[in-house]
């Protein structure tokens, strides 16, 4: 019935190192995960590096090379991706950031960098904190418009004449160091452009500090021994660039299961159909079989539907190897839904789209598991889907960007290397190939 369809699972971070607290397994391996395990004895399995080896990934980067992109030549920008994922489309004139709700303390003339995500602030504060800044909305002729999205998370939009994307991060990256003064790339060809944009920005962040750090909800926060969101830092500029479709560059008409902004926005610009799940949060309390239920009932009007899980994630960067290694047997239970479709036809693909180790609560640039399983995978050894298990795989290690070629092919739709066959050939082989079988 779904011969020839995909469902490509991400659960964003899965990817871990050997823990201590967990006998020193890894949060996948810790896990209990009757059926991952089946899937892969039925499979092919190996490791994938999302980027290259070594090289930790962010998330749109990672995503964008899975879907067969190089984000050497056909990176737009974070800021991009987050702002689209929240509906907003911004214009030419128009340059967007992922912002960050932090804590920060002074020392000197320098804030520190306390908490990159300000406890974790959402909700109601976040919300009435981010009203309060859309109070600023203009800085020496350039509008500014702030939103919050999700948790601590947010979007900057900077409209106007003259301004680049080209520009560092305000962001450090890093706990403990102070926050960094935005100023052209040295690679910026439009360097006056460029450093007018830098100065908006820093503009901005100072003046997130002055409004938010005094607020009543910040004051409360202190007197409950909860961090301060008392300052704004922007990240990954971005402007718009002219990404080819999904479907012109693969010839699958693609749906898309995700709450988070970020990839929503990463699918949307790709030409993705968004699908809404009810009790989906982009948390870890989120609606697990509803998502997979609803990729189920997508594959009747989708050939290729991405899910996207970012609990795991989230449990990572808190250092939470436990809940991480729970919340992946959650996935697990959760898998029938999915595997019920794979009896039916459908390609099934369960990854990573980075390495998140839980001692460390960031990116790393390990390599990621990956599994293949459908109709035409041809299996190998492994019994378990875990990253050690899979080293012995028959796809051995590949880079993210290799992965769309080897679903063409495992769904029939790669053509002969050396051959010209008509893009609409190639894109509708399978819809050919009945048509001709009706008329033998």
């Amino acid at each position: 019935m779904y011969e020839g369809k995909i469902i490509l699972l991400v659960c964003d971070g899965m990817a871990d190192r050997q823990v201590k607290e967990l006998g020193d397994k890894t949060p996948l391996e810790y896990a209990e995960t009757p059926n991952m395990d089946e899937l892969a004895e039925k499979g092919v399995t190996g490791l994938m590096d999302p980027i290259a080896p070594g090289v930790p990934p962010s998330s749109d980067t990672a995503h964008l090379a899975i879907f067969g992109y190089d984000p050497e030549k056909e990176y737009p920008g974070r800021g991009l991706f987050e702002a689209a994922g929240y509906g907003y489309k911004i214009s030419d004139d128009e340059v967007a950031f992922r912002c960050n709700f932090s804590t920060v303390r002074k020392r000197g003339n320098e804030l520190i960098v306390v908490d990159r995500r300000a406890g974790r602030i959402s909700g109601s504060e976040a919300e009435a904190l981010a009203k309060e800044l859309q109070k600023i909305d203009e800085i020496d002729g350039v509008k500014v418009k702030f939103v919050h999205t999700l948790e601590h998370r947010g979007f900057l939009i900077l409209k106007g004449e003259g301004l680049s994307a080209n520009i560092t991060d305000s962001d450090p990256h890093e706990i403990g160091a102070p926050v960094l003064e935005s100023v052209p790339l040295e690679s910026a060809v439009d360097f006056e452009d460029a450093q007018k944009t830098a100065q908006t920005v820093n503009k901005f962040v100072l003046q997130t500090f002055s409004v938010l750090n005094t607020h009543p909800i910040n004051v409360e926060r202190i007197k409950h021994g909860k961090l301060p969101a008392n300052i704004v830092l922007p990240r990954g500029a971005g402007k718009r660039i002219k990404l080819e479709n999904f479907e012109e560059r693969w010839g699958m008409k693609p749906a898309c299961v995700a709450a988070g902004p970020l990839y929503r926005g990463v699918a949307f610009e790709l030409g993705f159909k968004l699908i809404n799940v009810e009790g989906a949060t982009g948390l870890p309390n989120t609606n697990i079989k509803g998502k997979f239920e609803a990729a189920v009932n997508a594959l009747e009007n989708y050939d290729f539907v991405f899910v996207h899980i970012k609990g795991t994630d989230n449990l990572s960067h808190s250092k939470d190897a436990k809940g991480k290694a729970e919340m992946i047997s959650r996935i697990d239970n959760a898998l029938p839904i999915i595997m019920d479709a794979v009896k039916e036809g459908v390609t099934f693909v369960l990854t990573a789209d980075h390495t998140t180790p839980c001692s460390m609560g960031i990116h790393s640039g390990d390599p990621v598991p990956l599994l293949i399983v459908g109709p035409n995978v041809r299996r190998d050894f492994v019994k378990n889907f875990d990253e050690i298990s899979v080293v012995r795989g028959g796809l051995h290690r590949i880079r993210g960007k290799e992965l769309m070629n080897i679903l063409l092919d495992v769904t029939h739709r790669a053509p002969e290397y050396g051959l010209r066959p008509s893009p609409k050939r190639v894109r509708y082989l399978p819809k050919i190939w009945n048509a001709l079988k009706l008329n033998e």
